[in-house]
């Protein structure tokens, strides 16, 4: 039997460039795991495949497909990604929601019947296969992210790029017209033809004989009946780039000899201001580093929930006595009973503005703007959760090298405790992350430069985005309060939401309610697996 899993990926960090539309990510890295389904899983090399078309979809919702995979191949790092994204309103949502850092990815992932075994309490995956990518607003596999969203007008093949309206130049359009030739023409279009004037004897007609006069039909007509063209129509076209409409006006008015001048400035009521929605700017987009450095799941409601935990053994394993029984060992388990919150939020939209459309509707900007308050309110709860923690501090003092010697100092420790070193997780607030990126040595040096020599203590990265320190990599977290920093065990932090749910409400005339709704817990399993760091 064939077993449905669904994994959500971490976004980390994404950044945007022009070649093409494309979204590309590290979907499985090398080594991870995953907890689901009560189990943790591990994929190893070459173990999840791709069948011959991999769709990327919208919350896992298969009627909204938004791209294709293009590649998915498995490298040192794990399993790399890419996605060509469609050219479409959903997709272009799609772009702008994965370049702002709302959206991660979440990979559905059949295992067959044998494709996983179990390794101590590992279910180690060595077949699988991905059915489908989503973006998601609210990733969780530790470790997997979105490496970059290309954003572009590029042309892919077969697919037509339309023109942007600002790139078009609009020049002054200048008809040879005056004022009073403009009524004279009016006129004359007013007038009946007068009769055909010829030289020499006036043609009889011809009885019982059908008379046919074919006459062209002027483009406009002012006596209250449609034309084949507007007059003011065709003036606002060309102010536009109309050739056709120019070309039009320009012959009707030379007709009658007469000339007058019109531009924008005197006809600026034929060319009132455009309406861009396709350029609508919505607010800042937040990032979520501490989310990328805890455990996360899902629930469905607010039932609570208890996690059983080990408590303390005694006698397990003893050294052995020839002909004597061993001691009998002694266990004992406790348990965390973790309540969800839920969260919810209510708009109002009048009814015209409903109907009136328009791209992007304002229903669908009220959403995605409450997506956004839900994935920047999720990143405060985790800072709350740890803030709210009562532990011993482990102060770093000093600055430059004794700043950095302090912290080298708690890793170096770590590696001495109980099991080793799990602390993998390195959340650090301003004040320390900006003092570790300045520390210099006696030299004026930097001790953690983004080019990194072979006598420095670590690094940070081009874009100021991370430092390491040995093999501890610190992540700034911007939601941390002041002197907050935290090292934690993944493992051990966890936080759980569920898909929001948006519901509609039309229960009166003049408006339409927009709303959401989504449960919500945060826990710390494991207190002694959190170190808060302080620096003064």
């Amino acid at each position: 039997m064939t077993e449905r899993l669904v994994f959500d990926l971490d976004h980390r960090e994404t950044f945007a460039d022009v070649p093409a539309r494309r979204i590309r990510g590290l979907a499985i890295p090398l080594g991870a795991t995953a907890s689901k389904a009560g189990r943790v899983w591990r994929f190893l090399k070459d173990s999840v495949k791709f069948g011959t078309r991999t769709p990327l979809l919208a919350y896992h919702d298969a009627t909204r497909p938004v791209g294709l995979l293009t590649l998915g191949e498995w490298t040192d790092r794990g399993l790399e990604v890419e996605f060509a994204v469609s050219r479409t309103a959903a997709g272009n949502e799609a772009l702008q929601l994965a370049h702002d850092g709302v959206v991660g990815l979440s990979v559905g992932i059949d295992v067959p019947e044998g494709g996983a075994r179990l390794v101590g309490e590992e279910l180690h995956v060595s077949t699988a296969t991905a059915q489908e990518i989503s973006l998601t607003p609210l990733p969780a596999f530790s470790g997997s992210r979105i490496d970059s969203v290309a954003l572009s007008a590029t042309p892919q093949e077969g697919i037509p790029v339309m023109p942007d309206c600002t790139d078009i130049p609009v020049a002054p359009v200048t008809f040879n017209l005056d004022p009073a030739a403009l009524g004279a023409a009016i006129a004359a279009g007013l007038k009946p033809a007068a009769p055909p004037t010829v030289d020499g004897p006036v043609p009889q007609p011809v009885p019982n004989a059908a008379t046919t006069q074919v006459a062209e039909e002027a483009p406009y007509r002012f006596d209250g009946r449609g034309g084949r063209f507007g007059f003011v129509a065709d003036a606002i076209a060309s102010t536009r780039g109309d050739g056709e409409a120019t070309q039009r006006i320009n012959a009707f008015i030379g007709t009658v000899g007469e000339t007058f001048a019109v531009t924008r400035a005197n006809a600026a009521a034929l060319n009132p201001t455009q309406n861009r929605p396709d350029l609508y700017v919505p607010p800042l987009r937040y990032n979520r580093p501490l989310a990328g450095l805890i455990s996360t799941g899902t629930i469905s409601d607010a039932t609570p929930f208890t996690l059983p935990k080990f408590g303390a053994a005694t006698n397990l394993v003893n050294p052995h006595v020839e002909g004597v029984e061993p001691s009998l060992a002694s266990m004992n388990v406790t348990s965390q009973t973790i309540t969800p919150g839920v969260l919810s939020g209510k708009a109002e939209i009048n009814r015209e503005l409903i109907d009136q459309g328009g791209s992007p509707q304002a229903d669908a900007i009220v959403w995605q703007e409450m997506l956004a308050a839900s994935a920047e309110a999720a990143e405060a709860r985790i800072a709350d959760l740890l803030d709210g923690l009562t532990l011993t501090p482990h102060p770093i003092t000093g600055a430059n090298a004794v700043l950095v010697d302090d912290l080298k100092g708690i890793l170096i420790g770590l590696q001495f405790k109980r099991g080793g070193n799990r602390y993998r997780s390195l959340a650090l607030d301003g004040y320390l992350y900006t003092a570790l990126i300045n520390a210099k040595d006696a030299d004026n040096r930097p001790l953690l430069p983004m080019i990194n020599p072979t006598n420095a203590d670590g690094s940070a990265t081009s874009s100021f985005g991370a430092v390491q320190i040995g093999n501890a990599v610190g992540v700034p977290a911007w939601a941390l309060g002041s002197d907050q920093s935290y090292l934690m065990v993944p493992e051990s932090v966890w936080q759980w939401t569920s898909p929001p749910q948006r519901l509609t409400f039309e229960i009166q005339v003049k408006s339409v309610f927009i709303g959401f709704f989504q449960y919500s817990a945060e826990a710390v399993i494991r207190d002694d697996d959190v170190l808060r760091l302080t620096h003064s």
